[in-house]
């Protein structure tokens, strides 16, 4: 994925039920217990990070129903490693103790840097910070802002990964709900798509575009599985639909589905079209939807031209004959042809020439040709279904159709002001 350098980080949900007493941090409803696939390790290490806060932020140990809500929040990642420190650091008894202790700009600036870096200041980046805050620094605007420039540290960044957590984004001008799901929407693309957990400079830069509007849910699926690392796992067709299946419907593929989509890619299709199939999707704009996204759309390839041609291969494989792929130049040609038709139906054009004219007028390496056509008005021609059963039922058009001489094809359709249908199947051999 893309290297970027962030400015802004994320936190996460904070529940209903938490209150935050004057006198310290509170949660009035108890969590489930972590579930039991969380290795001791992990617990342990979920339970240090959260003493941690404890110890820097308030200057005491954990309460027991303290750990347990938070330790419940990160090993259920409802809440990312940023997400409890912003917590911590605005909650009231860490305001209150501001106040009690009258603590300058230059405590509170140490004090991020313990948190979020685990050291003191060196004198030259503590006085940058303390002239940024300038004199009106209590203020939730510039407290703020400090927390953004330290929780994008890399030094933070380091501490979230030996404790093992999700660093996280947080971005004020959103709830913290909205925070949360946008991230999660985030670290599931990185698991689904490209089959790893996200790295911190990827999960702060994807949420926060999304978060300001800038990406939408289809347009970050483009960016994962046209990006150069998932282009180099070069993946099977059966692999990628398989995770296209995984991404915008959230379940693996069924026969008939994989099928269907495997007869497309054989036609040629680029897998740019087979993606925008799955864009669009009910399934996708529900996932966007409970991950509180848009789901946006793509300028892609259209998909019409390669089913069309998928169709005619299931025809030509119940015969014996392999399946023909097609392309713009062949789609191009065809329909050309199905314009022309419509106003002169016969398999010589206006000025006498043939009609294969049209493919070696745009640089169609081909050999052999053929050309089936069809015109029809009142409904009963106006399906691909319906033009394929007439074009069976005759000798020559069928023929034509399962001819083991061509490897390329497309069909063009075009209705005219009158309401009539107009078809072209143009086949050929190209090399």
């Amino acid at each position: 994925m893309r290297n970027v350098i962030l400015k802004r980080i994320l936190t996460l949900i904070f529940a209903f039920s938490i209150v935050f007493s004057c006198f310290g941090l509170a949660v009035s409803a108890t969590t489930e217990e972590s579930s039991d696939d969380i290795s001791v390790e992990a617990v342990s290490k979920v339970e240090a990070f959260v003493t941690r806060m404890y110890e820097i932020t308030l200057d005491r140990k954990p309460d027991a129903s303290g750990l347990k809500y938070w330790c419940g929040q990160l090993n259920d990642k409802k809440i990312t490693a940023a997400g409890v420190a912003y917590q911590f650091i605005f909650s009231k008894e860490f305001q209150n103790k501001i106040a009690k202790e009258k603590m300058t700009s230059k405590q509170y600036v140490t004090c991020h840097y313990k948190l979020f870096m685990d050291r003191n200041p060196e004198k030259a980046g503590l006085d940058f910070w303390v002239k940024q805050m300038g004199t009106n620094w209590n203020t939730k605007e510039k407290k703020n802002e400090l927390f953004i420039g330290f929780s994008t540290s890399t030094e933070f960044k380091n501490i979230c990964k030996s404790y093992g957590m999700l660093q996280g984004y947080y971005d004020p001008a959103h709830s913290t709900e909205q925070n949360t799901k946008v991230a999660l929407f985030v670290e599931r693309m990185y698991q689904v798509v490209l089959g790893r957990s996200s790295d911190p400079d990827g999960l702060v830069y994807w949420t926060e575009q999304l978060l300001k509007g800038n990406l939408n849910g289809a347009v970050i699926g483009d960016q994962f599985f046209f990006s150069k690392e998932f282009k180099n796992k070069k993946l099977s067709n059966k692999e990628f639909i398989t995770r296209l299946y995984r991404a915008f419907m959230d379940r693996e593929p069924d026969q008939a589905g994989l099928d269907y989509w495997m007869d497309i890619m054989k036609t040629g299709a680029p897998r740019e079209a087979i993606f925008g199939g799955f864009i669009n999707s009910k399934e996708f704009t529900n996932i966007c939807k409970s991950y509180g996204i848009t789901r946006g759309s793509l300028d892609l390839p259209s998909l019409d031209v390669y089913s069309q041609i998928a169709e005619l291969n299931k025809i030509r494989a119940s015969e014996g004959a392999k399946a023909v792929t097609t392309n713009n130049l062949m789609q191009q040609w065809a329909d050309i042809r199905a314009r022309e038709i419509a106003e002169n139906f016969a398999h010589v054009r206006k000025d006498g020439s043939k009609y294969d004219k049209v493919g070696r007028n745009l640089k169609i390496p081909f050999g052999a040709s053929a050309e089936n056509i069809a015109a029809g008005k009142g409904g009963c021609l106006d399906t691909l279904e319906q033009v394929l059963n007439i074009w069976m039922g005759s000798e020559g058009h069928h023929k034509n159709m399962v001819s083991t001489k061509y490897n390329r094809a497309a069909l063009g359709r075009y209705v005219a002001k009158d309401g009539t249908v107009y078809w072209a199947l143009v086949l050929a051999h190209v090399d």
